[in-house]
């Protein structure tokens, strides 16, 4: 067996940390897979190995780098044959990690494509409002079609406890609940997924003014909509470290929309809200929500360990909402 040593300029800064040599970055070994890309190709430099240790040395790296890079950093070389216009290039040179970069460009790219199937005029100058103002551009509204009711939610992640707070169970319950979430079952959700969901941004601004908008967007179908009941789960500590409610994107940017669409007299929208709280925390969850919220009437109930995502909650939901 060969291995071919591949480098490719998009993993030299997601593996800096990990390969401090910066010529060792993508490892593409011939069997049992490889990993080719336009960007890859053209930059190839090959080193045959045909030492059957140094083979199996080689594998275990590419392992490795799977695991621990970000998966977005392989998108961004392997997927996007399209460059970004420079008003958006420009705008992603400054972000701190490199995974980040591939993330919001992924993005950009997937939105402009849906901008330019829409036919709208100007999409690079739109996409450009969208990241550095928060704004709102119209043509992202049939991005975020509702066709059942919508739940809101935080802190269900893949490695959560099992029957509770993992993203499968939580969308098997919502399912379950006959409803659907704005992320990632609209068409805007789906693309925030293709992109790892943009977890590799922490306190960016542009990233923070692509959730004002969307989420602005997200909670604006429902009003239009005419939702009548909104159900939001809730599975993360109320502090302000990176990963607790206070900093999510649920408490900074969907709460604060769904207040104003509330006291749009021209709207009309005043849903019945109800909490679950995963962490059996209601208390403490109800003082911090009310703070955005305001004059939003809302219930909470508690989902303890001994509580899953099941059809007793599913009955307890339903007879407080």
């Amino acid at each position: 067996m060969s291995v071919r040593v591949v480098f490719a300029a998009g993993l030299e800064e997601c593996c800096d940390n990990m390969f401090h040599d910066k010529s060792v970055t993508c490892i593409l070994p011939v069997q049992p897979h490889r990993l080719e890309s336009k960007s890859c190709r053209s930059q190839e430099r090959a080193v045959a190995c045909t030492d059957p240790y140094m083979a199996y040395m080689a594998w275990l790296m590419l392992t490795w780098v799977l695991m621990l890079c970000p998966t977005s950093a392989f998108r961004s070389e392997l997927e996007s044959s399209e460059e970004l216009p420079s008003e958006l290039s420009t705008l992603t040179s400054g972000l701190k990690a490199a995974s980040c970069r591939g993330q919001v460009e992924g993005l950009m790219v997937d939105l402009l494509r849906v901008c330019e199937q829409r036919r709208a005029h100007q999409c690079p100058d739109g996409l450009q409002k969208l990241f550095t103002k928060g704004a709102v551009v119209y043509w992202m509204d049939q991005t975020v079609k509702l066709q059942k009711d919508a739940v809101l939610w935080a802190g269900f992640w893949n490695g959560g406890q099992a029957g509770r707070t993992t993203k499968d169970d939580l969308f098997r319950f919502v399912r379950l609940m006959g409803m659907q979430t704005v992320h990632p079952d609209t068409g805007l959700g789906k693309l925030v997924e293709k992109n790892n969901d943009l977890t590799s941004c922490q306190d960016e601004n542009i990233v923070n003014n692509f959730w004002k908008s969307a989420s602005s967007a997200f909670i604006k179908q429902m009003a239009i909509k005419g939702q009548s009941k909104l159900l939001v789960l809730v599975n993360k500590a109320i502090d302000q470290t990176a990963f607790g409610l206070l900093n999510s994107v649920l408490y900074k940017y969907e709460l604060p929309w769904v207040r104003f669409q509330h006291s749009q007299k021209s709207r009309n929208w005043h849903p019945q809200v109800l909490f679950v709280d995963m962490r059996a925390n209601c208390h403490n969850l109800e003082k911090a929500v009310a703070v955005v919220l305001k004059t939003v009437p809302f219930e909470c109930i508690e989902c303890n360990e001994a509580c899953g995502l099941d059809e007793t909650l599913r009955a307890r939901v339903q007879q407080n909402l």
